[in-house]
């Protein structure tokens, strides 16, 4: 799964550093494929969606550090959906 560059535009304009630009897309890119897998509809995505999106990470044995990252990722996710 690509992520759209509509996303990579607007952490360019935001001002974020290539190595995050590159890092938050591909936790944003793990999280679309998590969530169309069936699991939860993007714009319900809520607490309890998260915290299952976490109990995912931590299943497959994730750090918590990395956890935050893609965290993260789905922040911006969610900031472009409102958009």
């Amino acid at each position: 799964m690509k992520t759209s560059i509509s996303y990579i535009e607007y952490l360019e304009k935001e001002g974020y550093t290539e190595s995050s630009i590159k890092s938050y897309g591909y936790s944003t890119d793990r999280f679309l494929r998590w969530a169309s897998k069936g699991r939860y509809h993007l714009p319900t995505f809520d607490y309890k969606a998260a915290l299952g999106y976490i109990a995912y990470l931590k299943r497959k044995q994730t750090k918590p550090k990395n956890i935050n990252t893609l965290l993260n990722g789905v922040r911006i996710t969610n900031i472009l959906l409102m958009m």
